[in-house]
């Protein structure tokens, strides 16, 4: 496939091409169906013909024959998904909105703070308590 990074201008030709070839892979499957019906052919052996034309169709046309629901945003894109928490504080008493603004407050202020690490500092000079 290194030839469509080459010839970019073919690329649209190409991807009709896989398209036009996906529609007569489906269009076969039609076909098979009707002759099972028919009683030209046998139905497990249609199922596996039918199996691998739908494989085929799915990776040749992937947006049209895909068995997977792909879900895309309104510019073909990405979907953003947000998700809002709420917190009801209605029923709360006072003591414990009190208690709650406490703990927003410690929070935010651990949050906004600096970084600071507690605890010794090894400065390796081990040897020389020893001597």
């Amino acid at each position: 496939m290194r030839w469509l990074t080459k010839y970019p201008d073919f690329v649209a030709k190409y991807m009709r091409a896989r398209d036009t070839q996906a529609d007569n892979v489906f269009e076969d499957m039609s076909n098979i169906e009707q002759r099972v019906l028919d009683g030209e052919l046998d139905p497990n052996a249609a199922r596996v013909a039918l199996w691998s034309k739908q494989w085929r169709a799915s990776k040749l046309a992937p947006k049209k024959y895909n068995d997977k629901t792909m879900i895309v945003g309104g510019d073909g894109g990405a979907v953003k998904i947000e998700r809002t928490n709420v917190l009801d504080i209605t029923a709360l008493d006072d003591d414990q909105l009190d208690a709650l603004e406490t703990a927003l407050r410690t929070t935010v202020q651990q949050l906004a703070g600096p970084k600071t690490i507690e605890g010794e500092i090894d400065k390796g000079d081990d040897d020389a308590d020893e001597k």
